[in-house]
């Protein structure tokens, strides 16, 4: 059986094509991945040059596990294999697709969309498409945003846009390098497809009828969390996450964060907020594992209106405190003077954006 995936970059390398493969090795299934870059070029390219397989390795506390990952069996470029794409499309075999553009991605006319538009025109049969993306109901939003981009010409088949939850930490790498990630894999996916899938869930991946809490979960907890480091971190002169959380006030000011966020949440059932922050304090403490604060800072306009600003509001709504939550977006509006330009993809944007989450939330 066949998957196809947009949005060909190390996370997806890391962690859905990881999980292909060791349901492929584990559970004898044989799907195979169609992966096809949106923007770069180069990223199939690089891909064909290692003949479709490269390392994965997973560090923390001094344990290393080491996967190779060839489930990745083709790759293209949107912008010159649209033939390529259209072969897939129509593929009986191909019912899986899943998406990872990053928050900035969706948008009106974006790639992704022209992609999905010419796939769900040329095909005839049902097929799931699955957002892997850090936005609160990404596969809502994905099929809003494409019912508008199609209009009338939205397919009458049956075609489904599962919400999922995906947490990995993955560092860029270089080219040629392993793909170095930690430990830690999560994936939760909303129980709501209309194709034959993998079975994800002999190799951990949860299947649940509402990805909202733990979507909010990550969000409000871990994504917060990596926005504060990475701005609080580079506005004192720190580059890695495991710098910050090794400065004892840098991880004083990221407790008392958590502090302003937990009551706020609703967790999924059975869920310890303070066992999970601990968790993320651990992984975050992993100089084998250095992930740059700049890495993280990137597209903070799009970020923050997702991972800080909902929980600020509710705080004020509800007069509870909200000290660092402000600070995260004070931080943030420091920084845009100090990082370089090439760091964000509309720095006009972000000074647009940045004096409309100081008006919301009241900062001067």
């Amino acid at each position: 059986m066949k998957m196809l995936h947009l949005g060909l970059g190390n996370f997806h390398k890391a962690h859905q094509a990881w999980y292909v493969q060791r349901l492929n090795d584990l559970a004898g299934e044989h799907w195979e991945i169609s992966a096809f870059s949106m923007q770069k070029p180069d990223a199939a390219l690089e891909l064909a040059r290692t003949n479709f397989s490269y390392d994965v390795l997973a560090v923390q506390d001094g344990r290393r596990e080491e996967l190779r990952v060839k489930s990745i069996t083709q790759a293209g470029f949107l912008g010159s294999d649209q033939e390529l794409l259209r072969e897939l499309a129509r593929d009986q075999e191909m019912t899986l697709i899943t998406v990872t553009v990053t928050e900035k991605g969706y948008a009106p006319n974006a790639p992704v969309l022209q992609a999905l538009d010419l796939i769900l025109r040329e095909r005839r049969t049902p097929v799931s498409i699955v957002s892997c993306d850090n936005l609160q109901a990404n596969g809502k939003k994905l099929e809003a945003l494409v019912r508008a981009h199609m209009g009338a010409s939205f397919p009458t088949f049956p075609v489904s846009f599962p919400c999922s939850m995906v947490d990995r930490i993955v560092p860029a790498s270089r080219p040629g390098d392993a793909i170095k990630t930690e430990l830690f894999c999560q994936w939760v996916i909303e129980d709501a497809f209309v194709a034959p899938r993998p079975a994800f869930e002999k190799v951990g991946v949860l299947f649940v009828p509402d990805v909202t809490p733990f979507e909010l979960m990550k969000l409000r907890l871990l994504n917060a969390a990596h926005s504060f480091l990475a701005y609080w971190g580079l506005n004192r002169g720190f580059e890695f996450v495991h710098q910050v959380i090794a400065d004892n006030e840098g991880r004083r000011q990221l407790e008392a964060l958590f502090a302003e966020i937990i009551p706020l949440l609703d967790l999924p059932t059975g869920l310890d907020a303070h066992a999970y922050v601990q968790k993320l304090l651990a992984r975050f403490n992993n100089p084998d594992l250095p992930h740059r604060l700049a890495q993280i800072a990137c597209d903070g306009s799009v970020k923050l209106p997702q991972r800080i600003v909902p929980t600020l509001l509710a705080a004020l709504a509800q007069g509870r405190p909200h000290v660092l939550l402000e600070q995260t977006v004070t931080e943030w509006t420091r920084g845009m003077v100090q990082l370089p330009d090439e760091l964000f993809s509309d720095p006009l944007r972000m000074v647009k954006d940045e004096a409309e989450l100081r008006r919301r939330i009241g900062v001067s």
